[in-house]
């Protein structure tokens, strides 16, 4: 009886020779394997399979393998180059986009419009004067006089100011749309041309792409080249600075952004560019830094891009920052007045000047003469009219004080000390009296033959504030003149020792000050204006009033000191108690108001054209303008204005001499002006 062996597992794996497959058999283990006692015949015996041509592998060809890696190697480069040089046009482009934005801003382009327009208008200035000197007749000097004030009115100054506007306006957007054009011609420009048959056009667009990709490369290896040795050096001084002990953290932010690569970075986000720190110092002022100009940077265009240097180095807004020039052409530095000396501005009786200098601590003082003094509201302007009218009471010279308070506010501080006039009324008549005196003294010094007025107990100096300008201005009226007196006092006062002293919130011509005092005060001293125009128009360009925020300082032109002056620390006269406290002093009059024997009587001598003017008017109706003038030797203009001065006008066709009526003064009228002279 046959035995059938248990059925084995079956295991699949390859048969073949050198690992080479040939096919699959099945194959149990040879111990599990159990066979009949009937042999199996060599026929029922499975063959072995035989491969296929297909499952043999051709053997390997070593050009086409080297091809293959050759051909990838190239695709790899191409792809490279490619991500690469559009990684270089994109960096030309926003170089573009950069240069194109700065220009299109067109930063300063209202300043030189209205630097123009300044230029011009002094031009048109000194031919209007050239005009003015050679002009015979009353009316056509009138007319000429009439242009030369309406050159420095509000209105041209406004109309100044809005042309320069529009124009820059104009420029930003001509030069924007020339920035837009540029690149949309450079895109449909090939196009267009292929399309008129002219194809060779389209290889701008390789050449185009090439060009700017080179353009590209050279901006990213200049940006990422070595530092200039310039800026190499300054590192150093700028790390240690930092390490400062006692530096505040405020100061320490602001050395960490004059860092170079700080610096750099965030001088482009705010159209900085070109300007470097090459030297940073900080001591008991603060933080000084000089700047390289690169560029088309100036001094002067860096003033007024000074909000962005400010906000690049976030400089707290009580902050003073100033820009001046530096030791070269290409350097300007900037103070950054973190720290303040420790002076001591409180005023008393033995105070020189009126202030301190707050770098170098000196006294700074202002020579006696005419004086512009001007500040906004809030800048210490009063305090600095207090400081000037102290000093004037307590002088060694004899001096007395006329006090116009056009706002009426700080006179009472003042009463027992000083000559107040406050109502229009009252400054007319005061007005009145200081060209009555002017005259009076241009009289004596003819009889004693001297050019300059010698202050003496009874006849001092005589220091005349105005304050406020802009409401004296206003008062002045046919009724109460007064206006026409302080232009004679400001022409003709310096060498009577009459010093005028014109105070005004607002410097603007036309608006806080008159054309003609302005144009004689020699002696400017300006705290913070309100804005650029009013700088510029009180000090000229370059001074950076408008700029600042603390109160209490100020800047002196006219006595040598230039724009890049350190300001100078008002003395504090604020106290109303100190003012109360300063000596009583008799009010300066005129001797003929007061009574004095100097002024009665026949004694006081007429003006010479108003004494001409009684003679040929005399058992007539008046004077012509025309017939005194010719008696006079003078020109119309030059009788209307001393006249002017005795308080005498001109009336137009007022009364007839020989059957002709004309302009002129009438004998009533010139003798009531007589009768004031002899009271």
């Amino acid at each position: 009886m046959a035995h059938t062996a248990e059925p084995a597992p079956r295991h699949l794996r390859i048969v073949g020779e050198d690992d080479i497959p040939m096919g699959v058999t099945w194959e149990a283990p040879a111990d599990q394997v159990h066979v009949t006692d009937a042999a199996v015949s060599e026929a029922e015996k499975l063959p072995p399979l035989e491969p296929t041509p297909a499952a043999r592998p051709e053997p390997a060809d070593a050009a086409t393998e080297e091809g293959e890696r050759l051909r990838e190697r190239v695709r790899a480069i191409l792809a490279d180059a490619a991500a690469t040089s559009w990684g270089y046009v994109r960096v030309s482009g926003a170089s573009y986009v950069e240069v194109a934005s700065l220009w299109t801003r067109a930063e300063g382009v209202e300043d030189a419009y209205l630097s123009d327009a300044d230029i011009a208008r002094e031009k048109t200035r000194a031919a209007l004067k050239k005009r003015l000197d050679r002009v015979r007749t009353e009316e056509d000097r009138k007319q000429l006089a009439k242009q030369l004030e309406a050159l420095d009115s509000s209105w041209t100054e406004w109309k100044t100011q809005t042309g320069a506007t529009l124009k820059a306006a104009g420029t930003r957007v001509v030069r924007g749309l020339v920035c837009v054009a540029v690149p949309i011609g450079a895109a449909v420009g090939p196009l267009y041309l292929a399309g008129s048959g002219l194809w060779w056009a389209l290889a701008a667009y390789p050449v185009g792409y090439l060009t700017m990709a080179w353009m590209g490369r050279i901006r990213t290896l200049r940006e990422a080249g070595p530092a200039p040795a310039a800026t190499i050096a300054a590192t150093e001084p700028r790390r240690k600075l930092r390490d400062v002990v006692g530096a505040t953290a405020a100061e320490n932010r602001i050395l960490t952004a004059l860092e170079g690569r700080r610096w750099e970075e965030a001088a482009k986000a705010r159209g900085l560019e070109g300007i470097a720190p090459v030297d940073v110092a900080l001591d008991e002022n603060g933080i000084r830094c000089v700047l390289t100009l690169g560029g088309t940077w100036t001094t002067d265009k860096l003033r007024k891009a000074a909000d962005r240097v400010r906000a690049l180095l976030a400089v707290p807004t009580a902050t003073r920052i100033e820009i001046t020039p530096g030791d070269k052409g290409d350097e300007s530095v900037l103070r950054i007045r973190t720290r303040a000396k420790e002076l001591d501005t409180a005023w008393s009786p033995s105070a020189k000047g009126i202030g301190l200098d707050t770098d170098s601590g000196e006294v700074v003082d202002l020579p006696k003469g005419r004086k512009l003094v001007a500040g906004t509201s809030g800048a210490g302007k009063s305090v600095l009219v207090r400081v000037i009218m102290a000093a004037a009471l307590i002088s060694d010279e004899p001096t007395a004080v006329v006090y116009i308070d056009g706002k009426g506010e700080e006179s009472a501080l003042w009463v027992g000390k000083v000559r107040i006039a406050v109502e229009p009324e009252e400054i007319s008549s005061v007005v009145e009296e200081l060209v009555h005196e002017g005259n009076r003294r241009r009289d004596i010094m003819r009889e004693r033959g001297v050019a300059t007025w010698t202050p003496t107990k009874d006849d001092p100096r005589i220091v005349i504030v105005v304050d406020e300008g802009a409401e004296v201005m206003a008062m002045d009226s046919k009724d109460t003149p007064m206006l026409a007196g302080l232009q004679t006092i400001a022409r003709t006062g310096r060498s009577r020792c009459l010093d005028l002293v014109w105070c005004t919130q607002k410097p603007t011509i036309g608006d806080g000050i008159d054309r003609q005092i302005n144009g004689v005060m020699e002696i400017r001293t300006v705290l913070r204006t309100a804005g650029e125009n009013e700088t510029r128009q009180v000090l000229g360009t370059g001074w950076p009033n408008h700029t600042w925020t603390g109160v209490g300082l100020c800047v002196v032109k006219g006595t040598g000191r230039d724009s890049d002056q350190a300001p100078v620390a008002v003395w504090n006269l604020s106290d109303d108690a100190t003012v109360k406290a300063l000596p009583d002093t008799e009010p300066w009059i005129h001797p003929q108001f007061r009574g004095d024997a100097e002024g009665d009587g026949d004694a006081v001598a007429l003006p010479d054209v108003l004494a001409l003017a009684l003679e040929l008017s005399e058992g007539l109706p008046g004077v012509h303008t025309e017939t005194l003038a010719a008696a006079a030797g003078l020109m119309d203009f030059d009788v209307s204005a001393a006249l002017r001065e005795c308080g005498v006008h001109p009336e137009k066709n007022a009364f007839r001499i020989n059957g002709e009526r004309g302009r002129g003064y009438r004998r009533e009228v010139l003798e009531e002006a007589a009768d004031r002279y002899r009271k």
